[in-house]
């Protein structure tokens, strides 16, 4: 299940003391729990927890943005990217931002039966689940 998969990247992230592993993780969490193809991946796992957890407006947009910016800081961790010193206050904020991020999406889904049932349908019906929510 999504959620199964979800929870195992989000435990790793969790016990993992590299600030940097922790954001991949998050971000892997996130795509397993919420993405529906290989296309505009990024695009997904920030545009769908702002759907999700916030009411339209600045505050879905102030998500989007937060899980735009820890998916930049996962990309640059996979692809072997060095971070200095001076940018681990940035890492951090990232990464407590990221796992708030991904407690709201938990605590969606184990409060909405319905919405744990859409999240683990098939693949149709999963992709129209999230144009229907964008389009509401």
């Amino acid at each position: 299940l999504r959620i199964q998969r979800f929870l195992y990247f989000v435990d790793g992230a969790r016990k993992s003391r590299d600030v940097a592993i922790k954001i991949v993780l998050y971000c892997s969490g996130l795509e397993a729990m919420l993405s529906s193809s290989n296309t505009e991946l990024t695009h997904q796992v920030a545009e769908r927890p702002a759907v999700l957890i916030r009411e339209r407006g600045e505050a879905r947009l102030d998500v989007y943005h937060e899980v735009k910016a820890a998916y930049a800081i996962r990309s640059k961790a996979v692809h072997g990217a060095m971070f200095r010193d001076k940018d681990h206050h940035k890492l951090v904020s990232a990464s407590i931002g990221i796992d708030e991020v991904c407690r709201e999406v938990v605590r969606s889904y184990f409060s909405s039966t319905e919405l744990a049932q859409k999240l683990e349908s098939d693949q149709d019906a999963f992709t129209e689940f999230w144009l229907n929510k964008l389009f509401e």
